[in-house]
């Protein structure tokens, strides 16, 4: 078993930016996106993104559900 070292902040702090520097090749904006794309087939034909099904199925009830409450509410 390898032997622990205690750590400064200093050195902490620098092996932490390295460790982030290191895992985040793309951007912020990208990593963002990802989890909302489609994780099998990204682009269509033409090369645009497509989202995640269960986005889409999500935001369809979604849309649904507030139609069914304002229908209901203001329909009196």
């Amino acid at each position: 078993m390898p032997e622990s070292k205690v750590l400064n902040s200093e050195e902490a702090r620098k092996r932490l930016l390295l460790a982030y520097r290191a895992g985040n090749e793309t951007s912020f904006l990208e990593m963002m996106k990802s989890p909302v794309l489609d994780p099998i087939d990204q682009r269509d034909a033409k090369g645009k993104r497509r989202l995640h099904p269960l986005f889409v199925v999500g935001g369809v009830l979604f849309l649904l559900a507030v139609a069914a409450f304002l229908f209901f509410t203001l329909n009196k």
